[in-house]
């Protein structure tokens, strides 16, 4: 199972025949009776039918935002799927919006949707933002509450007219760090979630930065041809004194041939000012991090000391702070490849400043589901994951995904494995609660005769990531409106699942 990469052919193909609504402005419906019906021969849980929907733009909404919404949108779509949050634009923005075929209104504020349905909300739940896993406590807590999950700043907000919530619970200062966190919710909620289901989750993900280098930077040093290899390899000589003044120079590494995945491999960086040496390391050692501002997925080659590099849209930013009245700051870099290298004194924004994502946590709210995001290289954390996952019975769905990236899916799924749990990755899923109240009618293809086989090889090409539900929801969607869709002979696999859970696929 591969990271972010997965699900939906044939299933994906369902959605397609649906008749194309472009959302005439109505009020939503009044809640129905009890929505979620989940038969025990079921794999995923069923909503009511979708019948309207409020939505509201959340892609460029704060971090704190998103997580409130997500999770008043669980709260609601539980009785009957009515909040829509429009989270990704990978696909279009009103892509599957259009295709579920019900009439919506775009709110223009988005604090519109909260003043609807404030009525059904019973309060807020407080994160603390010094521990960012209580975010997570905090979503299992409002999915128990009918509450939502707030920043200190917004609840403060959320206290006043017109919404005038209180707040049920404050978590600032209650945990120390994140196994502290995720112990305090075993001990005390996880009897009162749902254990038909278990949801991982990242508690923050990195803030959403502006593509290409930023305006205030200058490039100083790029390579004009596609060079591979390593055959370009050299000390460089950077100037940076033009970029002098401020308190910090800011040096940043980008593949300038981004299509071809061979951009800037950095071994040895050496920062001089006034002829001194300030600076010194080789990247992947000690003496790297604290210069290292923002390596946005940049990668390291095997082992430690080795070189940084940033392919495709990936780059690297490095950040100096030279001794007060510098007038001459220089680099030296010992670098090859497709680099593009750029400097600026304007600190820009970095990945790894983080913020709270709402992706997924309708579900796990509307579920009454538990949050959690154990690291199961820490011996500590992974004991508490398998004290979890004997809990439940096998062939529980764990929903979501792993820390550690691809350490942690390897460790993760191996151990969710062995104790009978199967895992979706979905934790890029958007509006799950709205998808799961819709009925897709099945459209089967026409029986294809098998051809007689010839006396030679077949070869044939597969997508075989069929596990992941994200992927159907956004890349895959563009794939499969792409019109040279089918001039190559290609199959996809997909995940029977979808049939149980997100059924408009």
């Amino acid at each position: 199972m591969i990271r972010k990469v997965a699900t939906a052919g044939l299933a994906l193909a369902l959605v397609c025949t649906l008749s194309l609504s472009f959302g005439a402005a109505a009020e939503p419906a009044e809640p129905q009776a009890a929505s979620i019906t989940w038969p025990k021969q079921q794999a995923l849980p069923s909503f009511a039918k979708v019948k309207r929907l409020e939505v509201a733009d959340v892609y460029d909404a704060p971090g704190d935002i998103k997580l409130l919404l997500a999770t008043l949108q669980g709260i609601v779509n539980r009785t009957e799927p009515r909040i829509y949050l429009i989270e990704n634009r990978e696909e279009g923005k009103f892509a599957w919006l259009n295709d579920l075929d019900v009439p919506y209104k775009v709110r223009d504020n988005y604090w519109d949707i909260l003043k609807r349905f404030k009525s059904e909300v019973r309060g807020v739940i407080v994160y603390d933002p010094e521990v960012p896993d209580s975010i997570n406590v905090a979503t299992t807590l409002a999915g128990l509450n009918d509450a939502v999950a707030a920043s200190p700043e917004l609840a403060q907000k959320l206290a006043a007219a017109p919404y005038n919530l209180k707040t049920i619970e404050d978590l600032r200062g209650k945990f120390k760090d994140r196994l502290d966190a995720y112990t305090w919710q075993y001990e005390h909620l996880w009897p009162r979630t749902t254990h038909r289901m278990l949801i991982g989750l990242s508690p923050d993900t990195s803030i959403r930065i502006p593509s290409g280098i930023p305006s205030s930077f200058r490039t100083i040093a790029e390579e004009t041809t596609q060079e591979r290899e390593a055959k370009n390899r050299d000390t460089y000589e950077l100037d940076l004194s033009p970029f002098l003044g401020d308190e910090s120079v800011y040096l940043r590494f980008d593949d300038a041939f981004p299509q071809d995945g061979w951009g800037p491999a950095v071994h040895e960086v050496t920062v001089r000012a006034d002829g001194q040496i300030i600076v010194q390391f080789v990247p992947g050692t000690p003496e790297e991090e604290p210069f290292l501002y923002d390596r946005n997925n940049s990668q390291l080659s095997a082992g430690s000391g080795g070189h940084r590099f940033a392919d495709n849209n990936r780059y690297f930013v490095y950040r100096f702070t030279p001794p007060a009245g510098t007038a001459s700051l220089t680099a030296s870099v010992d670098m090859w490849n497709q680099f593009k290298v750029s400097a600026g004194s304007e600190q820009p924004l970095s990945s790894e400043q983080k913020e709270p994502y709402g992706y997924l946590r309708d579900y796990a709210v509307a579920n009454k589901a538990m949050v959690f995001w154990l690291d199961v290289g820490d011996p500590e954390q992974k004991a508490l994951f398998e004290r979890i996952l004997s809990d439940v019975e096998p062939g529980t769905p764990y929903l979501g995904w792993f820390s550690n990236d691809v350490a942690g899916e390897f460790n993760g799924v191996e151990i969710a494995s062995n104790h009978g749990v199967y895992v979706l990755a979905a934790d890029w899923f958007s509006n799950m609660t709205v998808f799961s109240g819709t009925r897709a009618a099945a459209n089967p293809a026409k029986p294809v005769k098998a051809p007689k086989l010839q006396n030679k090889i077949y070869v044939t090409l597969t997508f075989s990531e069929g596990d992941n539900f994200q992927y159907n929801q956004h890349r895959l969607r563009i794939l499969w409106d792409d019109p040279s869709r089918g001039k190559v002979p290609i199959n996809w696999t997909s995940n029977p699942l979808l049939h149980d859970g997100p059924r408009p696929f």
